[in-house]
Formats: C-alpha cells, sequence, structure tokens
C-alpha cells in the first residue's frame, strides 16, 4: 500500500474537523427534538412497528402522528443501543462531514482545482453550522449531495437513472427532505424540455430516461408507512397547515441579514465568484442557482442545503475568478512563474486528492472504538455526548422523579423533546416539537402560556396540568405564583418545578 494514503489530504482535513467538532460539541444536542427522535426509534425498535397515533403526550392522546422520518429515529436508536449518546453525535458528525466530503470531491471531479474547491467548500462548511445537530436533516444532507452527483453525471452520459429510485426509497423514510431529490430531476426534465424545443437533437434522447427515472422514483417514494399520502405531507409548508412554524419558529423564519451576517457574506462572496468568472451559466446551472436561493431567502432552515447543492457552481467558477484576478501577474514574469508553479502543484493535489479518504475512513474506525469504549481512553474522557444539563431540565426531572411527583407535566416544546425521552411512559408532555401534529390554534394557546399570559392558568387547568418544569424565574413561574394557587417546590439555575396548592410541610422555595 502506498503509505502515503495515510497523510491527511485537504479532503480528509475538511472532513475530520467536522466530524470532530459535532462528536465535542455540546450543540449538538441542543435541539429537544434529537431526543424525541431516539425515544420514537427505541420505541419502533421495542414494539416492531412504527406508530400511527402520538403515544407521548396527554393533550393529544390518539392523534394521528404521520411519523414521516421514522428510520432516522431508529439509525438514532441502534446508535444509542450501541454507543449512547456519543454514537448517535458520531452518526451525526460523519452524516454532515460526508455532504461536505462528496461536495469537494464532486468539484474536484468538475476539474476544479484543488484550493479553490476546498475554499469554496470551506465557505459551505460555515453555511451548514446551523444544522450541526442530531436530528434527521443530517441525512437529507449526505443523500442530497449524493443525489446531485448522481444527477451530474447521469446528465454528462456517465452515470446510470436507475439509481435514483432505490435510494428514494430509503431517503422518504428518513427525512421530509425527500422532495429535493424530486426538485432536481424535475429541473433537470424541465431544462431538457426547454432545450428539446429549441430543437437540440441530443438533449432530446435524454428525455426519455429522465422521464423514467422520475416515475420509477415517484413509484418508490410510495414504499413508507404512509403510503403515497406522504407525498403531499411537505407541501403543507406552504397550504397553511404549518403556519404556526413559518411564524414562530426561527429557524421557519427568512433569514434577516442585519443579524445573520454570515448569510450576507456567503452572497458577496458567491455573487463577486460569478461576476468575475469568464465562464457563462448554462441554463440548468441558472435554475438550480435561483432555485436554491428562493429556498435559502424562504426560510433559514434551507440554507444549509441550498448552500451544499450550490457550491459546485460555485466552485467551477472560483478557479476562473482567481485566474482573471492574476492576469495582470502576466507582465511580472517572476509572479507569472510563481502562479505557473502553484497551477502545477495543484494538479498533483487534485490526482493525490482523488486517491484519498483513507485518512477519513480511519478516523471514523477510531471514534467508533473511542465510543465503544464509552468515550475513554485510560485516564483521559475523550468523548462525553450528554444532555446539557445548562440547557436540560437534567436535575430538575430526576427531583421530580425521585420524589415520586405524578401527573401530567407542563413544559417547553424545546424540552419536551427530553422529558419524552427521559420520563416517558411515567410522564406525557403537554407539547413538544410535532407542532404540525398539534395545530395552529393549540399552539398559539401553548405560546400565551409560555408568555406567562392572562389565560395561563385557565389553559392549564383546561388540560388538566397538575405540575409545571418551566425556566427559572421565567415568565410562566412568575404569573403562578403571583396566582396565589401553585407553589416552587423545587428550583435551581436551570428549571423550577411547580406544584399546585399550598406548600407542603417542606415548605416552598
Amino acid at each position: 500500500m502506498d503509505m502515503r494514503r495515510l497523510v491527511p489530504t485537504f479532503g480528509d482535513v475538511l472532513f475530520c474537523a467536522v466530524m470532530g467538532q459535532i462528536l465535542v460539541s455540546p450543540r449538538t444536542f441542543h435541539d429537544g427534538d434529537s431526543f424525541r427522535h431516539t425515544a420514537t426509534g427505541l420505541l419502533i425498535l421495542s414494539t416492531g412497528h412504527v406508530p400511527t397515533v402520538d403515544p407521548f403526550s396527554f393533550t393529544h392522546p390518539g392523534a394521528e402522528w404521520v411519523v414521516q422520518e421514522w428510520l432516522s429515529g431508529v439509525l438514532f436508536a441502534l446508535a444509542y443501543r450501541g454507543l449512547g449518546w456519543n454514537g448517535v453525535a458520531l452518526i451525526s458528525g460523519v452524516a454532515v462531514a460526508s455532504s461536505l466530503y462528496i461536495g469537494y470531491r464532486l468539484a474536484l471531479s468538475r476539474g476544479v482545482s484543488v484550493f479553490p474547491a476546498f475554499v469554496v467548500m470551506f465557505g459551505a462548511t460555515a453555511a451548514t453550522m446551523l444544522h450541526w445537530l442530531a436530528r434527521p436533516h443530517v441525512f437529507t444532507m449526505v443523500i442530497a449531495m449524493t443525489w446531485l452527483w448522481l444527477l451530474l453525471r447521469a446528465r454528462d452520459g456517465q452515470g446510470s437513472w436507475a439509481w435514483f429510485a432505490p435510494i428514494m426509497v430509503v431517503w422518504v423514510n428518513l427525512h421530509a427532505g425527500f422532495m429535493m431529490g424530486f426538485a432536481l430531476l424535475g429541473l433537470s426534465f424541465g431544462v431538457d424540455l426547454v432545450h428539446a424545443a429549441l430543437g437540440d437533437a441530443s438533449i432530446r434522447r435524454r428525455l426519455v430516461p429522465t422521464a423514467l427515472a422520475i416515475g420509477a422514483t415517484l413509484g418508490a417514494a410510495c414504499l413508507n408507512p404512509c403510503g403515497p399520502a406522504l407525498l403531499a405531507y411537505p407541501l403543507h409548508v406552504v397550504d397553511g397547515r404549518w403556519a404556526w412554524l413559518l411564524s414562530h419558529v426561527g429557524e421557519w423564519l427568512p433569514p434577516n441579514l442585519r443579524e445573520e451576517r454570515w448569510f450576507e457574506v456567503g452572497l458577496v462572496c458567491s455573487a463577486a465568484i460569478l461576476i468575475q468568472s469568464r465562464r457563462g451559466l448554462s441554463l440548468f446551472e441558472g435554475v438550480v442557482l435561483v432555485f436554491n436561493a428562493h429556498a435559502a431567502f424562504f426560510m433559514v432552515r434551507a440554507v444549509p442545503l441550498s448552500a451544499l447543492l450550490s457550491s459546485w457552481i460555485i466552485a467551477e467558477r472560483a478557479g476562473d475568478a482567481a485566474f482573471a484576478s492574476t492576469m495582470s501577474l502576466e507582465t511580472v514574469p517572476a509572479l507569472a512563474r510563481v502562479r505557473e508553479r502553484a497551477g502545477a502543484l495543484s494538479a498533483e493535489f487534485v490526482d493525490y486528492e482523488i486517491k484519498g479518504g483513507l485518512f477519513a475512513a480511519l478516523s471514523v474506525l477510531a471514534c467508533l472504538l473511542v465510543s465503544a469504549m464509552g468515550g475513554r481512553v485510560g485516564p483521559w474522557q475523550l468523548l462525553d455526548a450528554t444532555p446539557d444539563s445548562a440547557r436540560y431540565p437534567v436535575a430538575a426531572l430526576a427531583w421530580a422523579e425521585e420524589r415520586g411527583v405524578e401527573g401530567n407535566p407542563f413544559t417547553t416544546d424545546l424540552w419536551g423533546g427530553y422529558l419524552i425521552f427521559a420520563g416517558w411512559p411515567r410522564y406525557r408532555v403537554f407539547v413538544d416539537g410535532r407542532s404540525d401534529m398539534y395545530g395552529v390554534a393549540f399552539m398559539s394557546e401553548y405560546v400565551d402560556v409560555v408568555n406567562g399570559g392572562s389565560s395561563s392558568e385557565a389553559v392549564l387547568d383546561r388540560y388538566g396540568v397538575d405540575w409545571v418544569l418551566f425556566d427559572h424565574d421565567g415568565p410562566l413561574v412568575r404569573t403562578l405564583l403571583a396566582s396565589g394557587h401553585w407553589h416552587r417546590a423545587y428550583a435551581d439555575t436551570v428549571a423550577d418545578v411547580l406544584l399546585r396548592g399550598a406548600p407542603d410541610a417542606e415548605g416552598a422555595l
């Protein structure tokens, strides 16, 4: 074996840096849905079937629940069973890092030099950091990039159109982002129709295999627990059923350029590269860019995937832009030789990079072994992915269980996911991250309660809430204590536990 393959390439460095950051960062579990997805996967593994009604809440027991991401939950559950939370963090890190690595290799395969490809993917890395979380969308990131590579190869006559249907069988059960696969195929087919209508006979031959691939992929997408009905589920984002999400949840809102400066920097740099480059855009490239730009401006959560799916277009022109910017160097012989040598080195690096990847694979294996040992190597605790006790009510829930607190708890949608994992079935939740299941009217009531509104106590009474687990000294805590009908039985710097009535002999805090 060529021992040089053990030396990390630029692609290996990119992969390992992203995987390592996700593996050790507490932010990986900063979304309560991570715990709910894992709990759902454990439930599926124990029962052998995908639930169709809600088992987790006391406010909507038996309500129809579309578990469109059930396979992601199973993968998280298997990782948790085998390696604990380190396993869940590792599988998430590998998925995100793989999506960026695929984008980097895709750029190289299309003739982009190493340095422009690396710089562009470094920028895409910054754009994806929003979604460095242990949630099902990490699988969409890696599958979408694989899908794009296969699509470009098929369009160039170098690959098969038969890959899309079997991939869709997996994707549709992992995450609602499977619709992006249809979008890319549809954009490709639509562009080819335009070219064919303009008399391009060579493009006409591609229409039939593309149409067959779309038909087969539609059929494959129906292979899920909900059948064909699931195909319409992601479209609720535009039909009003997810209106609460689009107006209240930060990642579903449009990006704010005054606050999210990274988004503005990415836009300006991409525009500068496109303007400076001497290479024009094909119709397909232009349509893909416009589509992804629209998605990114529509909601923040689309930015990471839009950046990834646009990176190959920007990377192909980054080298051209750099070349155009240094044309004046031809008048300085010494500097011209430097640029010529840099080009030669880049060509050598491309060959080396394409043969790389072994270091990244060995790094994943090493992380697996360390995770299997509980994250510890000798006296050193290298990996310790656990719920962040400074963000989640870990101590407060433990106190409630130890003291035998029973009944229905009220907590936030963020903590609801954690409560499902750590407290179910003893405790069922008032709400969690499944706002699409709870509905707009209910979520509006929930927001009023969280803000300590005047109707808070009436809502809690109506739904039979017995105790409250809430942010320490939060607005709801102040409202309920002021009413005189509740007392604070536990408090720490993260959470308060409020019980109904007057305090017992031990008193209230």
